[in-house]
């Protein structure tokens, strides 16, 4: 489960971070544990190696969201960040802007970095094209492939992308995003919308302690929530303003209302599609 919660780590990796007295124990654990991963990703690579498959296998290497932040006292896990706002759960770029590492030596050159903005839903066809494989005509993705960035062809081609992400049944206009190029509108977070019940947070934590004791996914109804107020949404020029500190949604009021109307059109489509599933 490396890094993630519960946070479990073998005692040499630990002793690496004994002394690190600006770091909280939560936070030294955590690190100890990102110490067995990177020993875990050397195995992968070395296996590849011994296999003689090195060079043209495509190995990827990221995450699903930026780290997670919070806790009290020797639990607290707020730690570096880049300076981004937010961290995980948000759609701030603490949340959501992740490095990708990839290495594929007979098909991209070495130590190149990439500037381009790529989503993750793009890997999936990306990694098609790279094998020369074909995705249904009637499959709708929501990623692109990104060959062209990839390879230096050209930039971004498809500048406009969206994340929504709250507790339950989601809710189009609480922590939302959207990107149209360097612009980028954020929808906040609103508190009642991000709480988990106690008796779901429970289970949570003893199904990642106890995963013996469970067969199926849990599918009970979500709690009542509390009545809510939407907050007014934000904008960004990420080009000056990476880490979202100066809010410009009062000087451009016709751009806040496009991208605002684009989040919750695309907000919708997608709930549409996954009402009908669940149906």
């Amino acid at each position: 489960n490396a890094p993630h919660f519960p946070f479990e780590a073998r005692d040499d990796d630990l002793a690496l971070f004994a002394d690190a007295e600006n770091f909280t124990p939560a936070v030294r654990r955590i690190y100890a544990m990102l110490r067995c991963m990177d020993r875990g990703v050397g195995r992968v690579l070395e296996e590849l190696d011994r296999g003689g498959i090195a060079g043209n296998t495509i190995v990827l290497f990221t995450s699903d969201n930026g780290p997670q932040f919070g806790g009290k006292g020797e639990m607290c896990t707020d730690r570096f960040n880049c300076g981004f706002a937010g961290s995980k759960l948000l759609v701030y770029e603490g949340g959501i802007r992740l490095p990708m590492i990839i290495r594929w030596p007979a098909g991209m050159p070495a130590c190149k970095q990439i500037h381009e903005m790529v989503h993750l839903t793009d890997w999936m066809p990306t990694l098609v094209a790279l094998a020369h494989g074909a995705i249904g005509a009637d499959l709708h993705l929501d990623g692109i492939d990104a060959t062209p960035i990839l390879r230096g062809e050209r930039g971004n081609i498809a500048p406009t992308r969206f994340w929504q992400w709250n507790r339950y049944a989601p809710v189009g206009e609480c922590n939302a995003a959207m990107r149209d190029g360097n612009w980028k509108l954020v929808r906040p977070a609103i508190a009642e919308l991000m709480e988990v019940s106690r008796d779901d947070l429970a289970m949570d934590v003893d199904s990642k302690y106890n995963p013996q004791n469970y067969r199926e996914v849990v599918r009970t109804p979500g709690p009542e929530r509390a009545s809510f107020t939407s907050v007014p949404p934000q904008l960004f020029n990420l080009s000056s303003d990476p880490l979202e500190r100066n809010n410009l949604a009062d000087q451009h009021p016709d751009r806040v209302a496009r991208m605002t109307n684009q989040l919750a059109s695309w907000f919708e489509e997608v709930e549409l599609e996954r009402r009908t599933i669940n149906d």
